[in-house]
């Protein structure tokens, strides 16, 4: 399993810093064809804190756990996961703002815990994590390296 954790976030700077961790999840894991699906969800969900949330610069942090087969994201210190958990039980097509069901289609399971201090958000995305060979890297550096070279020597 592997960890990424967002600390000190806050509704004002959420979204690019999630946004950017989607980004990084997806290239590091081959999650390429599940961005839309991870970012579109965790935009919804922030969306919901957003409208929920009584003072946009209170901290919170978000932590990604990433599996073979499933991303797993934890929200910790959120002021207002109750009302959050209404609006998503409650989620419905026919609102007028969608994201609470956007983001209830888009995820495959959420609960809250530790008495409303925590959100767990999971979503089934299949990720590659394979055993990094370190010196099939290391040659394939050298290689650019080499040519990088021979073009620059050649340049002049």
């Amino acid at each position: 399993m592997y960890n990424i954790e967002l600390q000190h976030l806050n509704i004002e700077n959420a979204q690019n810093e999630v946004l950017r961790a989607a980004e990084n999840i997806c290239s590091n894991f081959h999650l390429e064809a599940h961005f839309g699906t991870l970012s579109y969800a965790l935009h919804e969900l922030l969306s919901l804190m957003e409208r929920y949330s009584d003072d946009q610069s209170n901290a919170f942090d978000i932590n990604f756990y990433i599996e073979q087969d499933t991303v797993s994201i934890q929200i910790v210190n959120y002021q207002n996961f109750k009302e959050i958990e209404r609006c998503l039980y409650n989620a419905s097509i026919d609102d007028n703002d969608t994201s609470a069901y956007t983001f209830t289609c888009l995820s495959d399971r959420f609960e809250f815990r530790d008495d409303y201090r925590e959100m767990w958000v999971e979503m089934k995305l299949n990720a590659d994590i394979e055993t990094i060979d370190r010196a099939q890297i290391l040659e394939q550096e050298t290689i650019l390296s080499r040519v990088k070279a021979l073009q620059e020597k050649s340049l002049q």
